[in-house]
């Protein structure tokens, strides 16, 4: 196990050059945003409440009350919900008590679509010698949080158990990008006659939706794939993250959503794999 998840951190740098950039820590405190465009999205926020209020009950009397509309809910990677709230009443709902705190949604993407490998031992696999590893990813699911995976695809065939889409009107199990296709190749591509091979060619996956056909979505619809994996805890030991945005990770586990829930999916026995360093300057950045 410990190899796999080795070589399927340094495949994802190696293979993913043209892929948005994100460091081991979570991105869902503002920032400036790449080429100082603003990601912040109008109208919509992400919720933490407190350990004593109900996401359910408690959420919804919240949206109710500040006239918005339930995006998400949170449950097993922390307590909270993401909605559409009025900009003008988001220091009154933090004073609500059973609110700890409110962070305004932002924007991630990809970067672009990626160049798709086409010989048969990509150069990343061979220089973590992945195809001489005795560890092929056997029993291992990991979850591709990303723009879903096409299930149908000849080299990964028998190889997508399933998925959950956080996208509205997009199913998980389809791709309308090819990013999220083109990740689960690098860690699970089999080891047959066509294409490329990836780093655990025996490894299971799972198609996590968080990012429409453009390619964008927000922390809000990241974090609830988060909290699906986390959910999923007890099969699912691998997550990979190869999306993207600007801002700080924050002090502590606490400090903002995405941190937290990530935090928790780990203690919950996930171990996250990310991209890293695309942008050519600190990873810290982004």
């Amino acid at each position: 196990m410990r190899r796999f998840i080795s070589s399927l951190s340094i495949v994802s740098l190696l293979l993913l050059p043209l892929l948005s950039s994100a460091d081991g820590s979570d991105l869902s405190l503002p920032g400036n945003g790449r080429g100082k465009r603003d990601r912040k999205i109008a109208n919509q926020y992400i919720v933490m409440l407190k350990e004593n209020a109900n996401a359910d009950t408690d959420g919804d009397l919240i949206v109710r009350k500040f006239k918005g509309m339930m995006l998400y809910k949170y449950k097993s990677s922390f307590n909270g919900f993401a909605a559409t709230l009025s900009d003008d009443q988001i220091a009154a709902l933090k004073n609500d008590p059973k609110v700890l705190d409110v962070i305004q949604d932002e924007e991630v993407t990809i970067d672009a679509k990626p160049v798709i490998e086409s010989q048969t031992l990509p150069t990343g696999i061979d220089r973590v010698n992945a195809e001489n590893k005795t560890n092929k990813g056997t029993n291992i699911e990991v979850a591709v949080i990303d723009t879903g995976i096409q299930s149908n695809h000849p080299d990964l065939a028998g190889a997508v158990l399933g998925g959950i889409s956080c996208v509205q009107g997009e199913i998980a199990i389809a791709d309308g990008n090819g990013h999220g296709t083109h990740v689960a190749g690098i860690i699970a591509a089999r080891s047959n006659t066509i294409g490329s091979v990836g780093v655990a060619p025996e490894a299971k996956v799972w198609s996590v939706k968080v990012l429409n056909n453009q390619g964008v979505g927000s922390w809000s619809s990241v974090i609830c794939g988060v909290d699906w994996v986390t959910s999923q805890a007890s099969h699912i030991k691998v997550a990979n993250l190869s999306l993207g945005g600007t801002g700080t990770a924050g002090a502590n586990c606490t400090s903002s959503p995405l941190r937290k829930a990530i935090c928790n999916s780990v203690a919950a026995g996930v171990t996250y794999v990310v991209a890293a360093g695309n942008e050519n300057d600190d990873v810290k950045n982004h």
